[in-house]
């Protein structure tokens, strides 16, 4: 393997490292009751918290 191959994987696995403490971060702080799990409700409150404009149909796209 060249070296700029073994950079270009090691770059990749970091930054889907980061993309999933990311994702775990957000999880946490949607999760206030810290059950570990999401339920629709809480799903609804984040989202009005942090994008208010949008639509109810969305939302639950997203969940499902």
């Amino acid at each position: 393997i060249l070296l700029k191959e073994f950079l270009d994987i090691v770059r990749k696995k970091n930054e889907a490292q980061l993309y999933r403490n990311e994702i775990r971060h957000i999880f946490t702080a949607f999760d206030r009751h810290y059950r570990g799990y999401l339920t629709l409700e809480d799903f609804k409150k984040a989202f009005k918290q942090v994008a208010p404009k949008l639509s109810e149909r969305i939302i639950l796209e997203v969940f499902r």
